[in-house]
């Protein structure tokens, strides 16, 4: 495991302080997540771990959980498919609230009888209105053999992604779980001068596809 470097808030202007919040509704198990990270400058500076009297709540509750691993976020998780209020108050007292609304992220499916034709290239098509602006989307593969991959669309207007035959050989004779995800990414509406973004992820059922 990958331990991140993070720094304490407190010894950072609150003015500096990068906002990253990610959203993310996944029907398969009827669960919200969502995920805040700080960072110092930018989205690529050193992450921060919050300190007294900096604060972060969702929907009213405290920090679930600290995660030093990777990517330095505090995360939470509701059940369903919930509304939420990220409200952030920094060492100097300012608060920012950011609401992130179900409607900001359109439903993505996948057709329950798709099929493969083996030796060619694979074009999934999915359930839902085409790709917007701002919008991007990815299908993952995976088997119980620890074979994966990920295959990215980010043409506005796009209503497929196509999985080059090369990368399935290695499914070949297996059966694989596949399943969708839609994202949109944009500005975080209230934030300190250092700004920051907000993604909100809506990831589909999984289905079985016999190779």
């Amino acid at each position: 495991m990958l331990v991140c470097d993070s720094s304490d808030s407190s010894d950072v202007n609150p003015q500096d302080i990068y906002q990253s919040y990610q959203y993310e509704y996944n029907v398969q198990t009827n669960k919200t997540k969502v995920r805040v990270a700080f960072q110092i400058g930018s989205s690529t500076g050193d992450y921060l771990e919050l300190s007294e009297p900096a604060s972060i709540k969702v929907n009213g509750v405290d920090f679930v959980n600290y995660v030093n691993i990777g990517l330095c976020h505090y995360h939470f998780r509701f059940d369903g498919q919930q509304e939420v209020a990220i409200e952030f108050k920094d060492n100097d007292g300012s608060v920012y609230v950011n609401n992130i609304h179900k409607e900001v992220i359109d439903p993505i499916e996948l057709a329950p009888d798709i099929k493969y034709d083996e030796g060619t290239d694979w074009i999934i098509n999915f359930l839902g209105d085409p790709l917007k602006k701002d919008e991007n989307m990815h299908v993952v593969l995976y088997n119980d053999f620890g074979v994966s991959s990920s295959h990215y669309q980010y043409n506005e207007g796009a209503s497929n992604v196509t999985v080059q035959s090369g990368y399935l050989n290695d499914f070949k004779g297996s059966e694989v779980s596949l399943y969708v995800v839609r994202e949109k990414s944009e500005e975080i509406k209230t934030a300190s001068s250092a700004g920051g973004r907000i993604s909100a992820l809506y990831r589909s059922k999984e289905i079985k596809v016999r190779m």
